[in-house]
């Protein structure tokens, strides 16, 4: 399972009692969680960096950190992102809810992340201020099928042959009946091209964490083996396919590409990827996924770089790690 998992994410969703939920876009009540939700957290996490809805747009957050966060994150002037980079601890605050305690890592290190949210959590409760609950259906959310512990874990899975086979919807269906969210991580044009899934619980009313953690592992393995299935059908490693004629094209056009948009690279790393996985590309797969640093333009960004190169840069640092340096 976890050769198909690039990312994790415990997650843990409160709400003011005395604040409008942020649907509802009270500025004065988002100022107001937002000032409550800083002062704690960065008492509890004194190394943490904090961006701000302007840092956002000016900065932006890496690739698959920004593929976790709300569609119009951007949009909101009370929006921000705190996250300690050592710890992989932090919170999103007013996107969707008023905060939301994370912790990013590894998936086999899924209970340790969810035992993190927990702890950030108790450092950073304000007893003055109450979050939202309700003796019934526990902490409340702004979606009513989100009430309960407010617990969620999440797994960004790597699933090119459930993609381009078009399962992917199908195993959707089956996984909502087994209280699973399933779904492709798409760009906001609508494509998917790095191949890209979150799979996540869809609730956590009346579950504790361990039946949480147990319930999205148990799926994440059931899309593992599937996908594992679909490649090996697929791939031969002679060369004879047409999947193997794409990795090795993709590969090639990696490695000379002198220009390379955020959406052509996602195709050609996931095929690399694919290749990779299918034992018919000798790459490293940490290298490979460190790649997916110069996905988006959060890199070119920070460089303080004209918009208008970050396609050749892209290029160029593609090419530089491929190549071994050179």
């Amino acid at each position: 399972m976890y050769n198909f998992v690039l990312l994790a994410e415990a997650s843990l969703r409160r709400n003011y009692q005395d604040l409008r939920f942020c649907p509802q876009d009270d500025r004065e009540d988002l100022a107001r969680s937002s000032q409550r939700s800083l002062t704690r957290l960065q008492e509890a996490l004194p190394q943490a960096q904090y961006l701000d809805a302007g840092g956002l747009r000016a900065f932006g957050l890496p690739y698959l950190r920004e593929l976790l966060l709300p569609r119009g994150y951007r949009r909101l002037e009370e929006a921000g992102w705190l996250l300690e980079e050592h710890s992989g601890l932090g919170a999103a605050i007013n996107m969707d809810e008023h905060i939301v305690f994370k912790a990013l890592g590894d998936a086999r290190q899924a209970d340790e992340l969810l035992k993190g949210v927990r702890q950030l959590e108790g450092k950073a409760l304000d007893p003055q201020h109450p979050y939202a609950q309700n003796p019934a259906y526990g902490y409340l959310s702004y979606k009513p099928v989100l009430s309960g512990s407010g617990l969620h874990l999440g797994l960004i899975m790597h699933l090119p042959m459930l993609h381009f086979l078009k399962q992917a919807r199908f195993m959707a269906r089956g996984f909502l009946e087994e209280g699973i969210q399933f779904k492709g991580l798409s760009l906001p044009d609508g494509r998917n091209p790095a191949k890209l899934f979150l799979l996540t619980n869809s609730g956590s009313h009346r579950l504790d964490d361990q039946a949480i953690s147990q319930r999205v592992v148990d799926a994440a393995q059931d899309a593992a083996r599937k996908e594992q299935a679909l490649q090996q059908r697929a791939l031969n490693r002679s060369g004879q396919t047409s999947l193997t004629e794409q990795v090795w094209r993709s590969y090639g056009i990696l490695r000379y590409a002198r220009r390379l948009t955020s959406s052509d690279f996602l195709t050609h790393w996931s095929n690399l990827r694919l290749g990779v996985q299918g034992g018919i590309l000798p790459l490293d797969p940490l290298t490979l996924d460190g790649l997916l640093h110069y996905a988006n333009d959060y890199a070119f960004l920070r460089e303080g770089l004209d918009p208008k190169t970050f396609a050749f840069r892209r290029a160029d640092e593609v090419r530089r790690t491929l190549s071994g340096g050179i």
